[in-house]
Parts: structure tokens; C-alpha cells; sequence
């Protein structure tokens, strides 16, 4: 780390913007006397933080500030700017390179800036005394500093000491603590006292909210109870009111329909009371039945004087025998028309039973084959058992054959069966059937328990099963059979009656076939006989059909009428049903109503009693989830427990609500002094401990520091006088310990002062460093004292003191202001030597009129003053001067 740059603009006597730039190694700035070369050490101060304007040649701040002259201006404001180069992180800074810059305006505002950003003068101090440098130490070194160095008191060279020690910056530290320190101690006494201010208050309010949590506690208790108590009392009467309104819709509903079903019933009767009566519809339908029945009665008269003239013709003619043949075959004509009428219902029947016989074998089909499946299962229950070689039972074999064999017989004889006493016979072999299947069983569940009958069991109950199903359709069956047969019979007969009427008929044809032959009365009167005889016979077959239809009609007649008749005796007895039905109805819903507004009534009323005993959220919540908070306990104890719970309240008495806010605030306020006291404390304590590290770290490094410039202080001193001797002494005093205070026992202090005659002695804890003395005695002299050395000599002294002290801890760039003004050339150029010698560690900015320090700059800045008074700069790189010159030589 070194110094880069510099630019001042505005500062003293640099009116306009000047640069200078340095390198590593010394820098020399010349001048006559007057040009303004001091300004330059001046100006490197001011921007790191010089605060003392006597140090910077001033009065006021503004003097900084070029005040003009007769050909320019003055300006308003001083800039300075220092480019520190970082490369190396020597700085605690990222960044590579650094610009402190100072700036003053003549109102008196004032500015720092680190790297173009606002920046305080406490930060920026702190970032140089961590970097070994600072406007106040060694770093700047100008006129008359050499003398006050030793002329200064041991207090005074100290502080210079602490510089050179690289304390400094925990020096800082150590003051903003103490600073830190004083000001928390403040903020303490002044917390402690507002503590003891709250404290009596706060008491007081604790007390009352307590009491008021009590009483918090009492009310909540008491809400919860009468939440309980009068969700209880709301759900049982609504539980209550909802029931008398669900039989009270119910009610409705069923009057609306009673009175719907009687006003429909009403209805029904009106109909019939308004429809014309029907007495002479049947009349007509008599009359026209009178009527068929007169025509067919004048035709049967007709035809019976028809028929009777001609059997008088037939007798006369000598056919008495014709007239007898025809009256039987009318006789047997009616007879076959009977006969024919009786046999369409028997076919009917006949064919009806026929198709039930069939149904019934079809059924006995289906029972045969489960008889089958029985078998088959029967069988493999014998194998099953026959496989149990547990059993030990060889006759089971032989039973179960003769079971099977008794089965196989029986299904033989059921395919045989076909009477009732095969039926009863099929019984008793069944019932031998399951008697050997129980022995079986028996004799099985004793002789092989190890078997298991289950199925055989099974097969019992389903064989038993049958033999019912089976008795039952035999029965069936044979009944059908029989009344098939003599259905048959009795058809055959009729048939055969049938025949013989049809073969008579014929017979009695073809006799009257042969009187016709033989007759002797005219074809003709024969021919118109039998025609009008056939006409006759047409009309009185048209007659009995409309008689029929007549008869019909009359019956459907009777049997509306008859139906009507019914219809209306049923309306009437369901109007008087129906009435009495609406008025049990109409009574239940008025008794409902009544009882819905008893109900309604004693709800307003509980509303009412909360509404005076509970807040309105506690309403709302009981009418909204009185469901949630109904209990197991009964209400009567509910009842006696907030009686109690009001009891208590009353003994409490009232409190001010707003004590609980004014105890929140208070306790608030409380507890953040409380706990910025105790963070106080913790402060205070964690201050004095990075004091005492502060005090510890400074004392080690400062010791060190010292021991090592006291040596490099002989060995500069030595080289400088060419022998003598110099050393370095520290200055030490007592660091007594203070007595402890405590303000409860002043009085007996005080007494305590008044008798003690002598004050006792304090008590050292330790010791302190207070100052520094320089010893030096020049080679050939017995001097120590450093005022009594001459001027020279005190110029050697300091300029020993502060190579002894560059040496130790170099400063990243030391500006000296005519150092070497006061020495010889003999001595310059030894001060010269020490320069070079100590280039290595350290930049060096030198401001000077020696010619020795002159030839060891590697840059060469000249200082001149202008006519208008402002200082005008002018460089020369020696390097390149030497080459210039030996490439032209001294022209």
C-alpha cells in the first residue's frame, strides 16, 4: 500500500486543480521560500481528519479555502483527494484502490467521501489507524515538529508514541467505548429511575387486574354455564316447537287432503243428483223387448195355423203318418239343438283339463329326475362312507345295498303307480325308506364317529320332501284323470245321443221322402208349404236374435242401474267417513296451533331472560350452535351453580374495564425497561470487558513497540553522532482503586467520616504508563537531558527518534516538511543514507532545499508562485532525467 495520487483544488494557495503523482520510492517537492511547498504537507493532514486549524496555519476553516488575490478571485470551496493504492489489502477495504476525499464550502458545510460515497470523520480516522497512519502520528511530519518532539512533556510524547506503537486505532476503540460506556450508564440511571417511578403503579394495577381476572374468570364461567343452561332450555322448546310443527304440517297436509277427498266425494254425489233420470230408458228397452216378443208370438201363431192347415190338407189327403213324422222331427231338431248347446262347455272343459293333466306330468317328469339326482347322490354318500377306513364296519356295505335297492324298487312302483291305492302303498315303502335311512344314521353315528351324516341327513330331508311334493301330485293327477274320464264319457254319450237323433232325423227324412212319392197332393201346395215354412223359421230365428240382444241389453241396463245404486250407497257412507275424518283433523291442528304458541310464547320469554342475562354474541352463538353446546347436567343444578357464580360476582364488586388496558400499557412500558435494563447491564458489562481487552492488547503491543524503537532509537542515534548513547525511559504511576458508594448507608457514612480522625490510605491496584523521557548523550559529552543539547543536536535526536520508529513500524508514506533544515551537509547526507536505506519499507514525501536529499528523489516536483498568487507545479522523473543527459550530455 502507498500513496498514488494527490489532487488539490481550492486548497491555500492551489487555486486551480493540481495532481501529483508518487511511486514507491521518494518523492523530493522544492521550492523557493513562499511558493507554497508546506501547503502541500498541509493539505495531505487536512484530508485525513486535522481538526486543529493551529497545526494547519489558520484561524478559521475557511482559511483553508484560497481567499484570492489581486488577479484572481477567491474561490468557495477546498478539495483534497488522496488515491491510496491497495493492491495489497494492507487496508480493510475491498477495494484496490482508495480515495479519501476532504471538502469544505466557505457557508461552513463540510464533507468527507471514501471512493465518491459520503462517509463520516470517526470511519474514516478508524480505516487509517488501521492502516498505521493518521493526520496526527508520524505520517506528516512538519515544521517544527522535529523541536517538539523533544521539547514536548512526557504526556505530550505519549500520544506521539502510541502513533508509533500502532495502538492508535485500539486507542479509538477504546474511546468509543468509554464513550459507549458513559452514555449506557446514563441510559441506565435514567431507566432505573423511571422503573422506580412505575413500580408503586404497576403494584397497584396488578393488584386490581388480578382481581379483575378473577372476576374475568367468574363471568366466564358463569357465560359458559348459562350458555349450557340456556342452550338446554332453547333446544328442549325448540326440539319441542319443531315437533308441533312437523304434526302441525303433518296436520295440514292431511286436511288438505281430507278435504280435497270430501270436496271430490261432493262432487261425485252432485254428478249424480244432476243426471236425468234412466226410468225411461228402460222403459224403451221393455217396450222394444214387448214388442220382439209380440211379432214372434203373432209369427209362432201363424205359423202355427199354417202348420195346421196343412196337416188339415195332409189328413184330408190321407197322410196321417206325415204329420206325426214331422212333429217328431221337430221333436228331435230341438233335441239335437240341446244336445249341440251341452256339449260346447263340455269340449271346453275337456280340453281345459287336459292341458292341467299335461302340466301335472310335466311337473311328475321334473320330479323323477330329482329322484334321479338323489340317487346319484345317495350313491356317492356310500362310496364316501365305504372310503372311511376308520369305520371298521363291513355291514354298512350290505345296508346301504339293500337301502339302494329298496330305493331303486321304489322309483320302479312310482312309474307303475296310477291309482290311489298304489299311492298309499308308495307311502308305507317311503316311510320303510326312512326308517332304514334313521337306523343308519344311528348305527353310522355309533359305530364311526370319525364319518360324518351330514348329507345322509340332507338326503332324509329332501327324500321326505319329495314323498310330500310326490303324494300330493299323485292325488292331483288322478283326480284330473278321473274327471277327464268322465268328461269323456259323459261326451261320449251326449255323442252317441247325437247320432242316434241325427241317424232318427234321417231315418224319419227319408220315410217322408217316400210319403212325398206317394203323396197325392200337388207338387205345387207342397213346394209353397215348405217355402213359407222356411221363411217362417228365418223370421223367427231373426226374432230370437233380436229378443236376444233385447235381453242383453236389459240385463246391462239392470246392472248399471244396480252398480249406480252401489256407487252412490258408497259415496254417501265415504262422505260421511270423510266429514268425520276432516273434523278429527280440523280439531288435532287447532289443538296443534294453540299448542305451537304456547311454545312460541314461552321462547320469546326465555329470549327475553337472555337477552337481560347474557351479552349479544352469547345469544347469537346460543341460537346459532345450541346444539354444540347443550351438557349432560341437568337444569336445575345449572340453575343453582349461576346463583352461586352471581353471588360471587357481587362479592367481587365492580372494576374499571379500562384498568386492564392502562396495566397493559403500564406493564408494558415496564417490561421494556426492565428488559432494556437488563440489556443495559449485559452492555455495560460486555463495554468493561472489551475495555479491559482493549487496555491489555494496547499495553502488550505498546511494550513491545517501545522495547523495540528504544533499541532502534540507540542504533539511528549511533549512526547519525557516530557513537554516544541514547535510550528511551517509560513513566509510570499508581492506578489506585475507587471506592465503592451505596446510597442506603450515607448517613452512616457520614457519621463514619466525622469520628475517623485520618482518611485511610487507597489501596494501588496497578500501574500506568503517563508519559515518555528521552535520554541522549552525543559522543564526548556526559549530557542526559535533551533541552540542554544544541539545536543540531536536537534536530540528529528527533530525526533518529523517527527513523528508530519508521523503522519499527513503517507507515505506508511519510511526509516530511524540511526535516533536514537545521543540518550540515555532512549530516544531510547521512540523513539522506537513512532515507534510501529505509525506502524499502516506506514512501517518502519530502519537502525540502537539501541538495542530498535531492539526488536520492526518484521524482522531482518543483513549487513555484505565480504572479496572481496561485502555486503552479512542475515535475521531473529523475530517471528520465539521467537518461535525457546521457543521451545529450550537460548541454
Amino acid at each position: 500500500m502507498h500513496l498514488q495520487k494527490i489532487d488539490i483544488q481550492g486548497f491555500k494557495s492551489f487555486a486551480n486543480k493540481t495532481s501529483m503523482e508518487f511511486n514507491r520510492g521518494i518523492a523530493a517537492i522544492v521550492g523557493p521560500n513562499g511558493s507554497g511547498k508546506s501547503n502541500v504537507a498541509d493539505a495531505i493532514r487536512w484530508v485525513m481528519g486535522e481538526q486543529s486549524l493551529k497545526i494547519l496555519r489558520g484561524k478559521k476553516s475557511e482559511d483553508v479555502i484560497f481567499s484570492g488575490s489581486d488577479k484572481k478571485a477567491r474561490l468557495g470551496m477546498a478539495e483534497v483527494t488522496l488515491h491510496i493504492n491497495n493492491e495489497d489489502g494492507a487496508m480493510p477495504i475491498d477495494y484496490p484502490e482508495v480515495a479519501i476525499t476532504r471538502r469544505v464550502y466557505r457557508n461552513g458545510e463540510a464533507e468527507y467521501l471514501l471512493n465518491k460515497q459520503r462517509a463520516r470523520l470517526q470511519d474514516i480516522i478508524l480505516l487509517l489507524a488501521k492502516s498505521n497512519f493518521g493526520q496526527r502520528s508520524y505520517s506528516v511530519i512538519g515544521q517544527g515538529m522535529i523541536d517538539s518532539i523533544l521539547t514536548s512533556s512526557p504526556q505530550e510524547r505519549k500520544d506521539f508514541f502510541d502513533e508509533a506503537a500502532g495502538v492508535r486505532q485500539f486507542q479509538i476503540k477504546r474511546e468509543q467505548a468509554e464513550q459507549k460506556l458513559e452514555r449506557t450508564k446514563d441510559n441506565l440511571r435514567q431507566a432505573d429511575l423511571l422503573m422506580q417511578e412505575i413500580e408503586p403503579r404497576l403494584r397497584s394495577l396488578t393488584r386490581q387486574v388480578r382481581r379483575l381476572e378473577r372476576r374475568e374468570t367468574i363471568e366466564s364461567e358463569l357465560r359458559t354455564i348459562q350458555k349450557e343452561y340456556y342452550s338446554n332450555l332453547w333446544k328442549e322448546i325448540s326440539d319441542e316447537l319443531s315437533k308441533v310443527q312437523n304434526e302441525q304440517s303433518t296436520a295440514n297436509q292431511k286436511h288438505q287432503q281430507a278435504a280435497a277427498s270430501l270436496k271430490k266425494v261432493q262432487q261425485e254425489l252432485e254428478t249424480l243428483e244432476k243426471e236425468i233420470s234412466r226410468e225411461e230408458t228402460f222403459r224403451q228397452l221393455q217396450k222394444e223387448y214387448n214388442r220382439i216378443l209380440d211379432q214372434k208370438n203373432s209369427l209362432l201363431q201363424d205359423q202355427a195355423v199354417h202348420k195346421a192347415r196343412w196337416e188339415i190338407e195332409a189328413i184330408q189327403a190321407g197322410e196321417v203318418n206325415r204329420v206325426w213324422l214331422e212333429k217328431r222331427i221337430e221333436t228331435l231338431n230341438r233335441l239335437a239343438n240341446e244336445i249341440v248347446e251341452d256339449l260346447k262347455p263340455l269340449q271346453a272343459s275337456l280340453i281345459e283339463t287336459q292341458k292341467t293333466l299335461d302340466a301335472k306330468k310335466s311337473e311328475q317328469a321334473k320330479i323323477v329326475s330329482q329322484f334321479e339326482e338323489i340317487e346319484k347322490r345317495l350313491l356317492l354318500a356310500k362310496e364316501r362312507l365305504e372310503s372311511k377306513k376308520s369305520i371298521g364296519m363291513p355291514e354298512i356295505q350290505g345296508r346301504l345295498t339293500e337301502i339302494q335297492n329298496s330305493y331303486i324298487e321304489f322309483i320302479a312302483r312310482l312309474d307303475r303307480a296310477t291309482t290311489p291305492e298304489d299311492v298309499s302303498k308308495l307311502k308305507r315303502a317311503a316311510r320303510e325308506i326312512q326308517t332304514n335311512l334313521n337306523n343308519y344314521i344311528k348305527e353310522l353315528g355309533r359305530s364311526a364317529p370319525g364319518a360324518t351324516p351330514e348329507e345322509v341327513l340332507i338326503l332324509q330331508s329332501e327324500l321326505t320332501n319329495f314323498l310330500k311334493s310326490k303324494d300330493s301330485l299323485v292325488n292331483e293327477i288322478n283326480e284330473l284323470t278321473v274327471k277327464l274320464r268322465t268328461l269323456q264319457e259323459k261326451g261320449g254319450l251326449l255323442q252317441n245321443q247325437q247320432n242316434e237323433v241325427e241317424g232318427e232325423l234321417n231315418h224319419l227324412k227319408k220315410e217322408i221322402d217316400q210319403i212325398d212319392q206317394q203323396s197325392k197332393l200337388p207338387a205345387q201346395a207342397r213346394e209353397s208349404y215348405e217355402k213359407d215354412s222356411v221363411e217362417m223359421d228365418q223370421r223367427l230365428h231373426a226374432l230370437d236374435q233380436e229378443l236376444k240382444v233385447a235381453r242383453v241389453k236389459i240385463t246391462e241396463f239392470n246392472q248399471e242401474e244396480q252398480k249406480k245404486k252401489d256407487h252412490l250407497f258408497n259415496l254417501q257412507k265415504r262422505f260421511r267417513d270423510e266429514q268425520n275424518s276432516l273434523n278429527a283433523v280440523t280439531q288435532t291442528l287447532n289443538e296443534l296451533r294453540v299448542k305451537q304458541v304456547r311454545l312460541e310464547t314461552r321462547l320469546d320469554d326465555l329470549d327475553r331472560e337472555m337477552k337481560e342475562e347474557t351479552p349479544e354474541p352469547i345469544q347469537q352463538e346460543i341460537k346459532a350452535d345450541f346444539a354444540k353446546l347443550i351438557g349432560q347436567s341437568s337444569n336445575s343444578l345449572l340453575l343453582d351453580k349461576i346463583h352461586q357464580l352471581k353471588h360471587q360476582l357481587e362479592l367481587t364488586g365492580g372494576i374499571d374495564e379500562n384498568v386492564t388496558g392502562e396495566y397493559s400499557q403500564t406493564n408494558e412500558r415496564y417490561t421494556f425497561l426492565k428488559t432494556q435494563s437488563d440489556d443495559l447491564n449485559k452492555a455495560i458489562i460486555s463495554l468493561e470487558q472489551a475495555i479491559t481487552d482493549l487496555d491489555e492488547t494496547i499495553k502488550r503491543q505498546f511494550d513491545e513497540s517501545f522495547q523495540k524503537i528504544s533499541k532502534e532509537f540507540t542504533k539511528y542515534f549511533k549512526m547519525l553522532f557516530r557513537g554516544g548513547n541514547a535510550k528511551l525511559i517509560l513513566q509510570k504511576t499508581d492506578i489506585l482503586a475507587e471506592e465503592e458508594s451505596d446510597d442506603n448507608s450515607e448517613d452512616e457514612e457520614t457519621e463514619e467520616k466525622e469520628e475517623a480522625s485520618e482518611p485511610e490510605p487507597k489501596k494501588v491496584i496497578g500501574k500506568v504508563v503517563s508519559g515518555i523521557e528521552i535520554q541522549a548523550t552525543p559522543p564526548g559529552k556526559r549530557l542526559s537531558n535533551v533541552n540542554v543539547l544544541s539545536g543540531g543536536e536536537k534536530a540528529l535526536t528527533s530525526i533518529a527518534l523517527i527513523c528508530a520508529i519508521i523503522a519499527h513500524n513503517p507507515s505506508p508514506f511519510v511526509v516530511l516538511d524540511e526535516v533536514d533544515a537545521a543540518l550540515d551537509e555532512s549530516n544531510s547526507i547521512k540523513f539522506s543514507s537513512i532515507l534510501d536505506e529505509l525506502s524499502h519499507k516506506t514512501q517518502f514525501i519530502t519537502i525540502t532545499h537539501n541538495r542530498a536529499t535531492m539526488s536520492k528523489a526518484n521524482i522531482l516536483y518543483g513549487v513555484t508562485m505565480q504572479s496572481d498568487g496561485v502555486s503552479k507545479l512542475l515535475s521531473v522523473k529523475m530517471e528520465e532525467a539521467e537518461e535525457v543527459i546521457k543521451r545529450h550530455g550537460n548541454r
